[in-house]
């Protein structure tokens, strides 16, 4: 399994949830006890995956987000 395959999910739009939060409660579309509860389990969640993603073993990446070929090159073993 390659874990950088999975890493663009492990990282989600962060600011953009927590401002659905933030607007949901400021219109009192949720009550004021379920924002604190959402925006608690929110951060938890955002650490727990920064906690993740700075583990992970990602290979480099070049300018347009593809794996760079000098470092493919260099990982495989010759054959024989």
């Amino acid at each position: 399994m390659n874990p950088a395959a999975f890493s663009g999910m492990l990282s989600p739009p962060r600011p953009k949830r927590e401002h659905y939060l933030i607007v949901a409660r400021n219109t009192e579309a949720i009550p004021e006890s379920d924002f604190v509860s959402l925006i608690g389990q929110t951060i938890t969640v955002r650490k727990m995956l920064y906690g993740l993603l700075t583990r992970l073993p990602i290979p480099e990446r070049d300018t347009i987000g593809k794996v760079s070929a000098r470092r493919n090159a260099r990982s495989r073993k010759p054959k024989g």
